[in-house]
């Protein structure tokens, strides 16, 4: 017999094993269940589901991320369409093939939508990055030079979801993973050469500080001086060894990004070849950039600097090449501090 994810049975032994642990999240006393994508699978086999749960003793709260629900225009239509579902999990972080920062009109439509007629969650997802190299038409970046900050603004002062989720942990082939790189996970050749060495950890830096804003509604002390950074090893104009220039590459700058967390006022610069930049960051978080050189093979160096003395300063562990045996998109993460 053939195995299918979208099996009401199979689901609903998934959903009943872990009903009684402590680890399971609960919305309005009912378990949260989500998914990627089950739109196609249409109302009725949702409703089954529920009432399956619900006749092995278990209440769901149903909040999907059907990820063909993207246009704000959309949101009406979902509700009146998916009377089973509670809540909505709009899976959409990245800009869509374009040049522009990602807006909340999603965001805003879906949470309305949801608010009106139904019992929530409104889960909203986050995400650092989106470039992909597998080939064919899985062969995409979008704009995300500056969205794991402007994101996690647009959580805490316009949409005010019920739930933020991060997208994702460990999705290496998308490039928007913030766990460390698990050597016991298999990566096909394309997505090694793109990810093994472009460490995304110091992201979960930002996290945590933006979290804690989430959480208890004002912006955290700041306890530690500190400068996440990124950015990508090659300039995107040039031509590499191998593979196809992915779709939108047109669109990222090609900078060294860095946010700082300090715990008091000081100047921040960025050097990287002959190129330079510094600002007056206040205490709590800033950011800024500098362009990447002329010059080849660069790296990046970062000062914090207060009261004319050097307080902490690092350098970048990837250097920027306009030499590339692939096209890579994905960036190298580095924290000084």
């Amino acid at each position: 017999m053939g195995y299918s994810v979208w099996d009401v049975s199979r689901m609903t032994a998934q959903i009943t094993a872990h009903a009684s642990s402590p680890h399971t999240y609960r919305w309005k006393g009912k378990i949260l269940v989500s998914t990627y994508g089950g739109s196609d699978r249409g109302d009725a086999f949702w409703n089954q589901l529920k009432v399956s749960c619900a006749n092995a003793g278990v209440q769901i709260a149903f909040a999907p991320a059907f990820n063909d629900y993207r246009n704000p225009d959309g949101a009406s239509g979902l509700v009146s369409k998916f009377s089973s579902i509670d809540g909505f999990f709009n899976w959409w972080s990245w800009p869509e093939d374009n040049g522009q920062l990602l807006t909340t009109a999603s965001d805003l439509a879906f949470k309305s939508a949801i608010k009106q007629s139904r019992s929530g969650p409104y889960i909203m997802s986050v995400s650092p990055w989106q470039f992909k190299e597998m080939g064919g038409t899985q062969n995409w970046v979008q704009l995300s030079d500056t969205l794991w900050d402007y994101r996690w603004k647009q959580v805490i002062n316009d949409v005010k979801p019920d739930i933020v989720e991060i997208v994702t942990w460990n999705d290496y082939a998308e490039s928007h993973y913030i766990g460390d790189i698990n050597p016991n996970v298999y990566l096909d050749s394309n997505v090694s050469h793109y990810v093994n060495g472009f460490v995304h950890a110091p992201w979960r830096i930002v996290a945590d500080y933006y979290i804690k804003w989430y959480k208890n509604g004002s912006a955290p002390v700041v306890g530690k001086d500190q400068i996440v950074f990124w950015y990508r090893s090659h300039p995107k104009g040039v031509s590499c060894s191998q593979g196809d220039r992915p779709r939108n590459s047109q669109y990222p700058a090609d900078a060294v990004f860095a946010l700082a967390l300090l715990t008091r006022p000081a100047t921040v610069t960025l050097d990287i070849g002959s190129k330079h930049f510094q600002w007056d960051a206040p205490a709590g978080n800033s950011m800024g950039s500098v362009p990447f050189p002329p010059e080849d093979v660069q790296i990046p160096y970062i000062q914090i600097i207060r009261n004319g003395a050097k307080v902490k300063d690092g350098y970048g562990s990837t250097y920027v090449t306009n030499s590339c045996p692939i096209y890579n998109f994905n960036p190298f993460v580095g924290v000084i501090g």
